[in-house]
């Protein structure tokens, strides 16, 4: 691809991009100026229908009679050891003997 796109982000002047390189860089919005030969002024990259796909997204579609993939699998397993870790009651359990070791010792000192 040509590199034919500048741009300016703050007060510099940058480029010249590929627009690949434009969809890459993640400070590129529809109100960067942008220009590039032939261009009379800069104008925001909203107005450029060369350059609209580089803020369309689009997510990826799948049959709804597709099968899962085998990494489904994996990524199943990710979120089961994520949820374990979430759900694990023994610091809880801890939490609870402390606060009622601390309670029974209050109570034996205020009888005592």
């Amino acid at each position: 691809m040509d590199k034919e796109w500048f741009i300016i982000i703050g007060d510099r002047h940058e480029g010249p991009y590929s627009l690949q390189d434009l969809k890459q860089d993640v400070r590129i919005t529809p109100d960067t100026l942008v220009w590039k030969k032939d261009f009379k002024k800069w104008v925001p990259a909203r107005v450029v229908a060369e350059l609209k796909p580089l803020f369309e997204d689009k997510p990826e579609s799948k049959p709804l009679h597709q099968k899962p993939a085998n990494n489904l699998k994996t990524d199943l397993g990710q979120e089961q050891v994520t949820l374990t870790i979430q759900q694990d009651p023994y610091q809880f359990y801890l939490w609870l003997i402390v606060l009622l070791l601390i309670f029974f010792y209050a109570f034996y000192q205020f009888y005592k």
